[in-house]
Formats: structure tokens, C-alpha cells, sequence
């Protein structure tokens, strides 16, 4: 996790999940009615999740916020493949092979920052531990 991204489409976890969002949008609005409300709501309803959830998560400053976050968003990756994965099968939606990798690389995006919290969690805590002296501590 770095506090570096100052705009929200610095977050490439973000761009890849807005732009997921975007297609399965397009997809869904393109269904038939009969098949928008099994598939439409729960595609709908996960990618704008994760958008909002990774759109958290980039804006976060407290390491503890970020990795649940990111554990949120990948949670509801991991539902959409499903729910994509089933309506490729029973011929809903055209199969797009481009945007289940993008699902893919937005996980391993997930499960690379993830890796790194543990320290920074330490690092977060340290700060907590010793606090500077205030003046009003002093004199007690």
C-alpha cells in the first residue's frame, strides 16, 4: 500500500475494475428482459461493489481500512467470474475472454498489495505505540 495515488485513476486496480464495470454494463443492458434479472442484477450489483469497494481501498491511509477493503473487492472478483462463468455456459452473454483476464489481473493486482500489509500494519502500529509528548503530557 502506498499513499502516493492522489487522483482516483492513478489506482490501476481501480482503471482495470472501472473498466470491467463498463462492459459488463454494456452486456447486461444489451440482455433480453427475461435474462436481466437473473444475470443483469448480480453482475451489476458485483462489478459496481468493486468498484466502489477498490475506489475505498485507493483512497484509505489506514493499511488495517485498504487490506479489508481489497479483501471486499476481491471477494466480489471471484463472484463475478462465477456469474460470468455460468452465463457464458447457458449462452446469456457472449463469451469475452478479454475481460475474465482483466478480472484475472485485477486479483493478482489484489494478492500483490496484499503481501506487503502485514509489514505496514507493524509499521502502522508503531506509530501508535510511542506517540510524541504533548505539552500537557509533560506536565504530568
Amino acid at each position: 500500500m502506498k499513499i502516493e495515488n492522489s487522483k482516483l485513476e492513478d489506482s490501476k486496480l481501480w482503471s482495470n475494475i472501472f473498466e470491467i464495470s463498463k462492459q459488463l454494463f454494456d452486456d447486461v443492458d444489451a440482455l433480453s428482459e427475461d435474462d436481466k434479472f437473473p444475470y443483469g442484477y448480480d453482475l451489476k450489483s458485483d462489478s459496481n461493489t468493486a468498484l466502489h469497494t477498490a475506489a475505498e481501498a485507493a483512497g484509505s491511509i489506514d493499511p488495517r481500512d485498504h487490506v479489508w477493503q481489497l479483501g471486499q473487492v476481491r471477494s466480489k472478483l471471484f463472484g463475478l467470474k462465477s456469474t460470468l462463468k455460468l452465463a457464458y455456459r447457458v449462452d446469456i452473454l457472449q463469451a469475452n475472454p478479454e475481460l475474465m483476464v482483466l478480472i484475472d489481473d485485477s486479483i493478482k493486482l489484489i494478492d500483490a498489495d496484499a503481501t506487503s500489509a502485514p509489514k505496514l500494519i507493524r509499521e502502522w502500529h508503531k506509530l501508535f505505540e510511542n506517540p510524541p509528548k504533548t505539552t500537557n503530557q509533560e506536565r504530568l
